[in-house]
C-alpha cells in the first residue's frame, strides 16, 4: 500500500514539474524581439523621430511583441532611447548620463512647471504611463538628480530627490 502512495506521489511531483516547463515555455513563445528599419515603424514614430532627433543617427530599432503588446525601442547614437507603443506615439525618451532631451514633445503645462520649480536642472528622461507622467531631472554637473511626477493635466503628484 505504502508503495501505491510513493507512487502516486512521485506521479504527482513529475506532472507538477512538467506542467511548470510548459508553462515557462508558453512565456518564452509570447515574447518576440525583431530587428526592424525605420520603414517598418508607425508613421507617428517616424515623425516624432525626424522631428525631435533629426541629426541622431538610428544604431538599432527593435520590435518587441510580449502578450500580444507591442513596443518599439529605437536606439539612437550617443545612448539616446526612444520607446514608441503600437500607435507609434512615444512612452519614454531617455538621454545618456549627463545629456538631455529635446522637450518640444512635452506637454506645455508640465515644461511650463519644470521651467518655473526646477531652474537648473535638464530633463534626462520621461515617460508616459497612460495616467501621467514621470520626468527625471538632472543637475547637468553629475550630482543630484530628481524624479518629477505629473498627472494628465501636469499638475506635480510627487517628488523624489535622488542622490
Amino acid at each position: 500500500m505504502k508503495k501505491n502512495y510513493f507512487r502516486i506521489l512521485v506521479f504527482l511531483l513529475l506532472l507538477s514539474g512538467s506542467m511548470t516547463i510548459i508553462s515557462c515555455s508558453d512565456d518564452i513563445k509570447n515574447e518576440v524581439d525583431i530587428t526592424i528599419t525605420i520603414n517598418d515603424l508607425p508613421a507617428a514614430a517616424r515623425s516624432f523621430l525626424t522631428k525631435y532627433f533629426p541629426d541622431y543617427e538610428i544604431v538599432k530599432i527593435t520590435k518587441e511583441i510580449e502578450s500580444d503588446i507591442t513596443v518599439y525601442e529605437v536606439n539612437l547614437q550617443e545612448g539616446y532611447e526612444v520607446v514608441f507603443n503600437e500607435d507609434g506615439d512615444w512612452t519614454q525618451v531617455e538621454a545618456p548620463y549627463g545629456k538631455t532631451i529635446p522637450t518640444g514633445f512635452i506637454p506645455e503645462q508640465v515644461m511650463a512647471t519644470l521651467t518655473q520649480r526646477f531652474q537648473g536642472y535638464g530633463i534626462n528622461e520621461i515617460n508616459s504611463t497612460g495616467q501621467g507622467y514621470k520626468v527625471e531631472l538632472s543637475d547637468n554637473q553629475g550630482g543630484a538628480s530628481i524624479d518629477v511626477f505629473f498627472d494628465m493635466s501636469g499638475e506635480i503628484t510627487g517628488i523624489d530627490e535622488l542622490d
